[in-house]
């Protein structure tokens, strides 16, 4: 990669440009992440991908070292893509379960048509206290949750999909119950998913298997209305 602030670009081959500086595109998009970038199905890289193609063709040699500007040009339109895609991502579940008083009725009203109903409220609350139980077991937090738990949308789906099958798999909770922890090989070879999505996602799909396993009903409804939706 040939880095200088005379940078030649030819504007009609652009394509060939992005091929040359592929890596520098990923690293700069993994420093914004700070997560492993994808080449397959991953937005923020096609954000970048734009955003390098745009500098490409705003460069002018008085704005000194091409890479430096291309690096700006990604960074900007890669932290307000991010900041949009936190609004419209729903809450998730780590972050409304580490939340206590008011809010908990709230949750209810995603769940419950009545949100006044304080039979109801307390069958939430109970299911809580439950699941902070069996997560404890498991060496899990609502506070680890909250750090690791998938934020996109699509993700979260996969997760809870995946979870599903394992909650209804025997073999697999006795598994689950005896290591206390999600078997990654294991599951990866069973259910046909990477490891890598595995370790990245475990304890959010650990989490909703417990759900799904326990019969927690008021959790389950609310992940289908308000985790997936």
């Amino acid at each position: 990669m040939e880095q200088n602030s005379t940078c030649s670009l030819e504007l009609d081959n652009i394509d060939e440009l992005i091929q040359k500086n592929m890596g520098f595109i990923i690293k700069t998009v993994s420093g914004v992440t700070n997560r492993y970038v994808s080449l397959e199905n991953d937005e923020t890289l096609s954000v970048a991908l734009l955003a390098f193609a745009e500098a490409a063709k705003r460069y002018e040699s008085d704005r000194g070292n091409f890479f430096a500007f291309a690096k700006l040009v990604m960074e900007s339109r890669l932290k307000t893509y991010l900041s949009k895609e936190s609004k419209n991502n729903s809450e998730s579940l780590e972050d409304m379960l580490s939340k206590e008083g008011d809010l908990y009725a709230k949750n209810v009203g995603l769940i419950w048509e009545d949100k006044h109903d304080k039979s109801n409220y307390n069958i939430l609350q109970d299911e809580i206290e439950t699941l902070n139980r069996e997560l404890l077991n498991y060496g899990i937090t609502f506070e680890e949750l909250s750090e690791s738990s998938p934020k996109h949308i699509d993700t979260r789906k996969n997760c809870v999909e995946l979870a599903g099958k394992i909650s209804k798999d025997d073999y697999m909770i006795e598994v689950i119950e005896r290591k206390k922890k999600l078997p990654i090989k294991e599951t990866s070879l069973r259910y046909n998913v990477t490891e890598k999505f595995l370790k990245r996602n475990k304890s959010f799909i650990l989490t909703v298997v417990i759900i799904y396993h326990n019969n927690l009903g008021a959790l389950s409804r609310w992940i289908k209305q308000a985790v997936i939706r």
